[in-house]
């Protein structure tokens, strides 16, 4: 990631909390930071330090075979939510997040829009007043609930984050995560 563009997503993500416009832009500039995300319309409904919100569309390119929300891309915005609320306490301009584990917990179908939602506990909490170092990097883990239109818990996402310096990340971070460790 280019470092004008880093630097535009920090600006965003400070001002997001507090303006629906730029969390618009915050939620389009996201489809260019992770374009794996793009087809799927997810878009950020919700953002303010230590919580986000996602909103999955109901839309043929997040259905399954039999009509219903797929569960990747459950998995993907419960996902995308938690780095979300990672990225609003620490500056991805400084620090690197990576995905260590992905479990997903399946309870009901997905049926209708759902929103993804991850409010960061206390121990996330704590990078923003004790950023990792070089010599320390830290483990986060992130709990997300994806809900339907009716409030129902369809799927609960946990994710283990590992958080290091930008400076300490190298090129396998990027191509191979298994080799980060």
């Amino acid at each position: 990631m280019s470092l004008k563009k880093t630097s535009l997503l920090d600006r965003l993500i400070v001002k997001a909390p507090h303006s629906r416009l730029t969390l618009w832009c915050l939620s389009t500039a996201m489809r260019f930071v992770v374009p794996f995300n793009n087809p799927h319309r997810l878009s950020v409904i919700e953002f303010i330090p230590g919580k986000a919100v996602v909103r999955v569309p109901f839309c043929r390119s997040n259905k399954n075979h039999l009509g219903t929300t797929h569960a990747c891309i459950m998995a993907a915005a419960g996902e995308y939510a938690a780095g979300l609320a990672i990225a609003s306490l620490i500056s991805p301009t400084h620090f690197r997040i990576i995905m260590r584990e992905l479990h997903v917990n399946y309870l009901l179908q997905g049926r209708g829009q759902l929103t993804a939602n991850c409010s960061i506990g206390e121990t996330a909490q704590k990078l923003k007043s004790t950023p990792p170092t070089a010599e320390q990097p830290a483990d986060v883990q992130t709990n997300s609930e994806l809900r339907d239109n009716l409030g129902q818990v369809c799927a609960t996402v946990t994710v283990l984050w590992q958080v290091k310096p930008l400076s300490q990340a190298t090129p396998a971070d990027s191509n191979n995560n298994a080799d980060a460790y």
